[in-house]
């Protein structure tokens, strides 16, 4: 830690001499400002001018019309992990042309409708000042999520799956995306704005970590969610189920071994997972040539890109 000591300046205040290096690094000069705030633990942050940019922004405004509409939620993706407050969106045509893109509000978590008129549409980001939320308690609430999709998929070796188990699991996706875009708006702010590392106790290390684990879980979410509607076309009583119940239940207890935290770096049970990985995705390729289905050949897609998935996880929690 780098100690500095304060000198009486005048009646009512003191001054600090502020390291050089930081003043280097962020090519700061004589006469440059910098401000001053005291976050929630009572501590002094020193920021930049260039830090404010991540911080909760005034607005933006977006124009729409019938050459970018297809690319409008790409651009309200980008407006809302920068954090702005409120995004405009601007047109002849507006509600019309943003309808399509508007229907899928919900990937946003806090982002609303407050005003609607025949060229303007005004959406307000309430979560850009949260404050609550931590990185951590995303990536445990994206956990649930997908755990609830491993339950949600075991009844079907019981009962088979009919189209409301399908629309049950893809509405669970949805809720994992909308967690997925939040968690990854605070990541790249903390990374970007050093100063909360303080603030949500962390530091770059871990962030990385979990953006990492972020990363993977949605992409495991994605997959079953795809595995759900393949079941729809399959027998759970006959030899197909048999083969399906075994490849599940490999992909559940390996998820259960690597996200069940805290987990030391040599974990033994990570690396027996890793040693017996190979074998097994050679175990299913094997019986594919034994079952030939189209549906089980999918399934098998989807069941080795989550393996890969938990391969590359449990590889990265072991640095």
């Amino acid at each position: 830690m780098n100690k500095r000591t304060l000198v009486k300046s005048g009646a009512s205040s003191f001054t600090v001499a502020v390291p050089i290096e930081w003043v280097r690094r962020n090519t700061l000069e004589k006469g440059s400002e910098i401000a001053i705030e005291e976050n929630e633990l009572g501590d002094l942050v020193l920021r930049t001018p260039k830090e404010r940019a991540f911080l909760p922004q005034a607005q933006c405004t977006i124009k729409v019309n019938k050459e970018n509409k297809d690319l409008l939620y790409w651009e309200l993706v980008r407006a809302y992990l920068h954090n702005y407050t409120t995004i405009n969106l601007e047109g002849d045509f507006v509600v019309q042309d943003s309808a399509q893109t508007l229907q899928r509000l919900n990937s946003f978590i806090g982002l609303d409708i407050i005003e609607r008129t025949k060229k303007f549409i005004v959406l307000k980001n309430f979560s850009a000042y949260d404050t609550e939320s931590s990185p951590y308690s995303l990536l445990k609430k994206l956990d649930v999520g997908v755990r609830a999709m491993i339950n949600g998929i075991e009844p079907f070796f019981a009962k088979g799956f009919n189209q409301d188990d399908i629309l049950e699991m893809k509405s669970q996706h949805q809720y994992n995306e909308r967690v997925y875009l939040f968690a990854l708006k605070l990541l790249n702010a903390i990374v970007d704005t050093p100063s909360l590392m303080r603030v949500f106790k962390t530091d770059y290390r871990q962030l990385m970590k979990e953006h990492v684990i972020v990363n993977a879980l949605r992409q495991i979410s994605f997959h079953f969610a795809e595995i759900s509607s393949i079941l729809l076309a399959i027998d759970h009583t006959r030899k197909q189920g048999v083969f399906i119940k075994g490849v599940f239940n490999v992909l559940s207890r390996k998820y259960y071994a690597i996200l069940t935290m805290p987990k030391s770096p040599a974990s033994k049970e990570i690396v027996e997972i890793l040693k017996d990985s190979e074998g097994i995705v050679y175990q299913w390729q094997l019986s594919l040539k034994e079952l030939r289905s189209q549906a089980l050949t999918e399934f098998v897609v989807y069941a080795m890109s989550i393996n890969c998935v938990l391969d590359h996880l449990a590889l990265e929690l072991m640095n």
